[in-house]
């Protein structure tokens, strides 16, 4: 049986890679070394800010390439992950515009926000 793109884990050597290069640019513009933290925070800083930034710039990248390599699943994901990125925005800008922001414990809405949007996308496209 053939794995799905979306399945195949991204921790390949392009992605070392892209870590190895994105690592320069990430330590010269904020080098831990100059701070006063601790020795093994320093280390861990150079370590952890190159991956972080690796994950947050190759990651979204591999997901979309992938979502179009397989198909209709793939689109179909790729569709309600940006549903609920966009339902979760929509709600995040409400919030902030009405003035509500200091009110609104967003560590619990926006987790339910996304749980229901998940649901209801769910039951949605399952009913088709």
């Amino acid at each position: 049986m053939m794995r799905n793109s979306l399945d195949r884990t991204f921790l390949t050597w392009h992605f070392w890679l892209w870590m190895a290069i994105v690592s320069i640019p990430v330590l010269l513009l904020w080098p831990p070394w100059k701070s006063q933290m601790p020795l093994i925070s320093v280390i861990a800083s150079c370590v952890a800010l190159p991956f972080l930034v690796t994950l947050f710039t190759y990651c979204p990248v591999v997901f979309v390439k992938r979502a179009i390599e397989s198909g209709d699943h793939g689109r179909f994901m790729l569709k309600i992950f940006l549903l609920v990125m966009l339902g979760n925005m929509i709600l995040l800008a409400t919030i902030y515009f009405l003035g509500y922001i200091e009110h609104v414990r967003s560590w619990i809405v926006l987790p339910l926000v996304t749980c229901s949007l998940l649901i209801i996308y769910y039951f949605r496209d399952r009913n088709k």
